[in-house]
C-alpha cells in the first residue's frame, strides 16, 4: 500500500555539535568565502590541474554523465545560490564513486526540485532543510543557504544530505508503509527513520573521504561537517558514529528522534480520527 497522500514523507537529518565549515584556522575565513564566491561552471581552480577525475572514466564522460544528472536538478526560481552549489556538487561528483551512484539514481527516479525558503517553511523544528519525497522536492533555508560561519548546516554538505535522503526515498518510504499498514508502532517507526537516515550520514562520510581535495578546496573541509572526526590517536579524519547505535543515541539525546515520533504520533491520531 502506499503512502497516504495527506502524509506525505518528510525526511530530516540531525544537527550535530556547533562547529564552523572550513577546517583552516579562522584568520582564514576570508579566503573561504573568496572561494565560495567563484563561479559555478568553474570554481576550484585548483583544482582544474588535475588531469581527470579519480574514476578513471575521464573528463569527458564524466562531464557527460554529470550533464544527465544536472537535466534533472530543478532550480524553478533560478536562485544563482542553487546553481553555485550545484557547481560545487560537481567536482565532489567527478571524484566520488559514491556520490555518482548516488545522483545518478536519483536522475533516474526523476531528479529533484530544490528550493531555498524562509526558515520557518520547512515544517519542523530544526530549520535547516527538508526532503518532500512525495514531489521530490528539497526545502533548504535562507540560513542554511547564507553559509552562516559556526552552522552545522552549511549549503554544499546540506544540499548533499538532502539528495542523498532524496536517493534513498524507498526506505523511508517503507518506514511509512509499515506504520501505516499497522506492523509498527510509533516507537519504532522513529527508531526505523533514524536508521534509514543513518544510511544517508555513512555516505556523507564516503563523499568526504573520496573527494576530500574537492570539498576542502571549495570551503567546507571541517570533517564534521561530514559527519566525521578527527581520530584522537592519528589525527586523521574517521566517522564520527561508529555503529548505528552510537548514532541513535545522539539523535535521542538532541530531540532529533522526537521529530519523528511526534510525526508518527500525530499520523496515528490522524488514522484513528478517520475511523
Amino acid at each position: 500500500m502506499g503512502l497516504c497522500n495527506s502524509k506525505p514523507t518528510r525526511v530530516y537529518s540531525p544537527s550535530p555539535s556547533t562547529i564552523s565549515r572550513s577546517s583552516a584556522p579562522s584568520s582564514d575565513s576570508e579566503g573561504q568565502r573568496t572561494k565560495k564566491k567563484l563561479t559555478a561552471d568553474g570554481p576550484l581552480a585548483r583544482l582544474r590541474e588535475r588531469s581527470q577525475p579519480t574514476n578513471g572514466a575521464g573528463n569527458g564522460r564524466g562531464n557527460e554523465q554529470w550533464n544527465s544528472v544536472l537535466s534533472h536538478m530543478n532550480n524553478p526560481s533560478g536562485d544563482p545560490r542553487i546553481s553555485r552549489a550545484l557547481g560545487l556538487v560537481k567536482d565532489i561528483y567527478l571524484n566520488s564513486a559514491t556520490l555518482r551512484d548516488r545522483l545518478n539514481a536519483v536522475a533516474r527516479e526523476g531528479g529533484a526540485t530544490i528550493r531555498i525558503v524562509a526558515d520557518d517553511e520547512t515544517g519542523h523544528s530544526y530549520g535547516h532543510a527538508a526532503t518532500r519525497i512525495h514531489d521530490r522536492t528539497i526545502l533548504l533555508t535562507e540560513s542554511t543557504a547564507s553559509d552562516i560561519d559556526g552552522n552545522h548546516h552549511q549549503l554544499l554538505n546540506t544540499l548533499l544530505i538532502e539528495l542523498t535522503n532524496l536517493g534513498r526515498a524507498a526506505d523511508f518510504q517503507q518506514v511509512n508503509a509499515d506504520f501505516q499498514q499497522g506492523r509498527i508502532g510509533v516507537a519504532r517507526a522513529a527508531h526505523n527513520k533514524e536508521r534509514a537516515e543513518y544510511g544517508t550520514i555513512e555516505e556523507m562520510s564516503s563523499y568526504y573521504s573520496e573527494a576530500r581535495p574537492e570539498i576542502e578546496a571549495a570551503g567546507y573541509g571541517n570533517p564534521s561537517l561530514w559527519y566525521m572526526s578527527h581520530d584522537a590517536y592519528t589525527g586523521a579524519p574517521s566517522p564520527s558514529y561508529h555503529s548505528f547505535e552510537d548514532y541513535y543515541a545522539v539523535a535521542r539525546r538532541t530531540g532529533h528522534t522526537d521529530v519523528h515520533r511526534d510525526f508518527f504520533s500525530k499520523w496515528k491520531n490522524s488514522m484513528e480520527s478517520s475511523d
